[in-house]
Order: C-alpha cells, then sequence, then structure tokens
C-alpha cells in the first residue's frame, strides 16, 4: 500500500512562467478534457503540458478519448494520447488526423448459421446439461406496476432490446 502522508507535496503545474494557455478553441476545448479526466482546473493545463506528468494514467488516457470523441467527434487511439500527450499534440491530431473521421456504426453481421457459443455461454449450458433446472445463474426478479401501463410504449421498448441483442433474436 501507498503511504500518501509520506508523499512529497506536489509541484503546482501551469502557473510558472512556461505556461502556454490555449490559443484556439481546439486547443482550449482540449486543455478542458485533459483537466476534466485529471480532476483539475482547466488553466493549470498549458499547451505543452504532459498529460502524464499533470497526473495522467492508462484508465484517464480512455476517459479522455471518450470525451474527445463526444466533444470534437475525433476518434483518437490510446497509442495517440501515449505518443501526442500534450494539448498541441492532440491537437494536431483532431484538425490532421482524426478530426473529420467519425466512427463507423455497428451493424448487425450477415448469419447464414446461427452463432456460435462464447466459452462463457459454453460453459452455462454444460452446467444446465449437468443439473436442469437449477438457478444458480439466475436472478428471479419480480416487478409490480401501478397505474396503466403503455402497452405500445412498452412492446416498442421490447423490440428495441430484442433487434440491438442477437442473443434474443
Amino acid at each position: 500500500k501507498l503511504d500518501r502522508e509520506a508523499l512529497p507535496t506536489p509541484e503546482q503545474q501551469g502557473t510558472g512562467p512556461d505556461h502556454i494557455s490555449p490559443r484556439d478553441p481546439v486547443e482550449e476545448l482540449l486543455a478542458t478534457l485533459c483537466a476534466e479526466a485529471l480532476g483539475i482546473d482547466p488553466t493549470q493545463v498549458g499547451v505543452y503540458d504532459d498529460f502524464f506528468e499533470l497526473g495522467g494514467h492508462s484508465l484517464l488516457v480512455t476517459r479522455l478519448i471518450a470525451r474527445v470523441r463526444g466533444v470534437l467527434g475525433a476518434s483518437l487511439t490510446p497509442r495517440d494520447v501515449f505518443e501526442h500527450s500534450t494539448v498541441a499534440g492532440l491537437a494536431y491530431l483532431v484538425r490532421e488526423c482524426h478530426g473529420t473521421t467519425p466512427l463507423p456504426r455497428i451493424r448487425r453481421a450477415d448469419r447464414a448459421a446461427s452463432a456460435s457459443l462464447s466459452p462463457g455461454q459454453e460453459r452455462l449450458w454444460f452446467l444446465e446439461q449437468l443439473q436442469p433446472g437449477t438457478a444458480t445463474y439466475t436472478i428471479p426478479l419480480v416487478y409490480r406496476l401501478r397505474g396503466v401501463v403503455d402497452v405500445a410504449a412498452l412492446r416498442a421498448a421490447l423490440a428495441d432490446v430484442v433487434d440491438r441483442h442477437e442473443v434474443l433474436r
């Protein structure tokens, strides 16, 4: 375990003479998104401040990528962030490489035959064959609804779930 009390007080980043504030809207948004992922004040993130030196790590990279995708529509990869870990580097990638490349939509695969089971599904099937009727991996649940049920809305919601999940089709 880490003794946080024994650690030295971290130096304040982003306030020194080498701090360069974002110069355009893309850099400003990226600095804000980096600060959001790191849980720090956006004014502490300069254009050439390294994401990892500010406290970033691989899990925060995924959070940053998701936010960049949602806000800017840019498709960055973890490798992009590791190789270009400053706001300026990420801004370059967003503008030049990834700015207009949306992720492809997920489409239903054409299947002539039934899909094979995953290893986890095979294990559950095997256990059911050994002891039929056991509820080991079943969570029984009952809801009591009060009031009028909109049957058309319920049907539409269930149809959406079935359409999106191949295992239910």
